[in-house]
């Protein structure tokens, strides 16, 4: 049987509360996709996917050049 994916939710720093779904580089993208379908509520034409680093317990979209940071797959909703 399959590992289940695991997914955690990190919301941005600026003013409008962006929220991102995180979860492991090796998930497969349409496990992603679903899940972020019921969590944003919203068609597959408004998620887009992108790699990210978490360091520290924080996310980052760039990489931060940090040893140790982990690349992890996120998910945003745009309009």
């Amino acid at each position: 049987m399959a590992k289940k994916a695991t997914f955690e939710i990190y919301e941005g720093f600026t003013k409008r509360k962006k929220k991102y779904v995180v979860t492991e580089f090796k998930t497969d993208f349409d496990i992603l996709t679903a899940y972020c379908k019921k969590f944003f509520k919203c068609s597959e034409a408004h998620i887009f996917a992108t790699t990210g680093y978490l360091w520290n317990g924080e996310l980052y979209l760039e990489n931060p050049a940090r040893p140790g940071a982990k690349l992890v797959l996120v998910a945003y909703y745009v309009r």
